[in-house]
């Protein structure tokens, strides 16, 4: 469930760089916040599926790995936005940013 959210949350962030009209814009905006929340790690879905999955010796552990996996991640993929928005135009790497993120949903969602 959660990989479906995640390829539908890439395949709006495409079209997010693609917009050209304000009304067009908002509706892409209000979806792509939904998406955002339901595949979020606040989530319930993930909540669950990291409570059954995690043993409850480690789980503060893991969670916390996870944690500051996703902020160095975070870092690292604000610094590279920033970067090559300067050089190529936020609207280009906004929709290579969705492109990636649907890509690896899919060969995460055919892997598994």
């Amino acid at each position: 469930m959660l990989i479906t959210y995640g390829i539908l949350f890439g395949l709006t962030t495409i079209t997010l760089g693609l917009m050209k009209t304000m009304i067009f814009g908002l509706i892409v905006m209000i979806i792509y916040v939904a998406f955002h929340d339901l595949g979020s790690r606040n989530s319930p879905a993930y909540q669950e599926i990291t409570s059954k999955a995690i043993p409850s010796k480690m789980r503060a552990s893991v969670l916390s790995i996870i944690g500051w996996s996703a902020a160095l991640g975070m870092i690292l993929a604000n610094l590279s936005f920033g970067f090559f928005s300067d050089i190529f135009g936020a609207n280009y790497i906004v929709i290579v940013g969705g492109i990636i993120l649907t890509i690896s949903g899919i060969l995460y969602f055919k892997l598994k």
